[in-house]
């Protein structure tokens, strides 16, 4: 997980290096690793699609190798549209499939501790965010573009190694069930055998007395001693089946179920309107507080690290606190709500303690809204259904982003840079109004099975 905090971390290095090495302007450099970052995003739907028909294993090991292809064949990069396919395109499809394949297999593993590993996970991305920005650029100043991303390939190795031996549950569930199967049935004979002997003496001793009563209830006795035995011993299989029943439904099945619901629809319309509101604050809060204050470039882009550490603060909070009972959903909610507010009252911020008080208020809400989001998600649904619907939340984080970001910073050009961060903060605002309906829900639903109410 914490590689999946270099498509965020190591874009605004390379945004620099790539213009140096193939000598082409900002807005093409930038378009480059927009591309990648807007990519790694929608290509979750794609993931998701991958885990369904191929499985965990297949998808995390594909994931591994289109990280280390696309990072390191960028060595022999020459031209920009080489840069487009392997960094853009590749490395950023193995990033989305690994960030899907990382919450399914999270899923199947810690059943009883999932909101614990989710949040663990996630930590791993914000360190990694922490790391890659000062790796990165160390390689870049060093060894140069191309050896530089021969280098951080590298370490992507892992999610290829964590790949092929990515061991199932089912998988071993499946390899002592015959076993099981095999060795109960022996007992079961065993047992009847035994059964059937010390069943004959009672019924010839019956016979001899002349009890055709008698005889009846023996039989009676012996059969349901037999049915007794077939079925607590198969009990638990027959319940694992059922539940690969419901793993083995077929992908349009499985897309049907989710979008049936209305409360699958809230939590996308809500990623859209959330991850709206971060693009925009990441976009636009350097160049507006350069305008609106007398700081330099410096100070603020050492607001942007205060954020990073705050968000990384806030992961750790919520993983401590995993294995307390509570609603999810209201934290998301709250989370949410707490940096569209900032999103907007950041545009009061005159002076640098000021701004650097709100950038870090902003980073523990967007620290623990993301520790947060994969438990959320699964709130939502089954947990064979986790990987499907996190790569649909994927898709629409990117469609939000590419579509409602634009339209911000088109109000800003037309206005001032304020108010697009105000659009921006009630983007977000809206996201979390539109589950209130389904968190009212989930509390009644909660309070009247309390109450002992079907």
């Amino acid at each position: 997980m914490a590689h999946q905090g270099f498509s965020s971390s190591v874009v605004g290095n390379l945004t620099v290096a790539q213009q140096s090495h193939f000598g082409i302007d900002l807005q093409a450099s930038s378009l480059i690793c927009s591309v990648h970052t807007g990519l790694m995003f929608m290509l979750g739907l794609l993931g998701s699609i991958l885990l369904k028909k191929l499985g965990s294993r297949f998808t995390q090991t594909l994931a591994g190798i289109l990280m280390v292809l696309g990072v390191g064949l960028s060595y022999f990069s020459t031209q920009v549209w080489h840069v487009y396919i392997l960094f853009s395109i590749m490395a950023a499809a193995g990033l989305s499939f690994g960030y899907v394949a990382s919450a399914e297999i999270l899923s199947q593993h810690f059943v009883k501790r999932k909101h614990l590993a989710f949040s663990l996970a996630v930590t791993g991305n914000f360190i990694g965010k922490s790391i890659w920005p000062m790796g990165s650029q160390f390689l870049l100043d060093k060894y140069g573009y191309s050896k530089a991303m021969l280098f951080m390939s590298f370490p992507h190795f892992i999610h290829i190694i964590a790949g092929v031996f990515y061991i199932s549950p089912d998988d071993q569930e499946d390899r002592t069930e015959d076993q099981k199967i095999d060795s109960d049935s022996d007992v079961s004979d065993d047992r009847s055998s035994s059964d059937d002997s010390s069943i004959g003496e009672e019924s010839a001793d019956q016979c001899k007395n002349g009890g055709e009563d008698e005889e009846q209830t023996i039989e009676e006795k012996k059969q349901n001693k037999e049915v007794e035995i077939k079925y607590s011993s198969k009990a638990n299989i027959l319940e694992d089946r059922d539940i690969k029943e419901k793993q083995s439904i077929s992908l349009k099945d499985t897309f049907k179920l989710l979008f049936r619901d209305i409360k699958i629809w809230a939590l996308l319309i809500n990623a859209m309107l959330w991850n709206a509101t971060n693009t925009v604050f990441y976009v636009l809060i350097n160049d507006y507080m350069l305008k609106k204050t007398d700081m330099n470039g410096d100070e603020v882009a050492f607001g942007v690290t205060i954020s990073g550490l705050a968000r990384l603060a806030a992961s750790i909070v919520v993983a401590a606190t995993s294995c307390l009972k509570y609603d999810r959903l209201l934290l998301h909610m709250a989370a949410i709500t707490g940096y569209s507010l900032v999103t907007i009252f950041i545009i009061f911020a005159d002076n640098q303690m000021t701004y650097y008080a709100c950038v870090a208020l902003w980073g523990v809400c967007q620290g623990a809204s993301i520790a947060n989001l994969v438990s959320t998600v699964n709130s939502f649904c089954e947990q064979h259904l986790l990987g499907v619907l996190f790569g649909v939340e994927l898709f629409f984080e990117a469609f939000g982003s590419m579509a409602l970001t634009p339209l911000a910073t088109f109000i800003g050009v037309l206005t001032e840079e304020k108010y697009a961060l105000v659009f921006a903060g009630c983007l977000g605002m809206l996201g979390s109004i539109i589950l209130v309906p389904v968190a009212i829900r989930n509390h009644l639903l909660n309070r009247r099975g309390s109450l002992g109410y079907n």
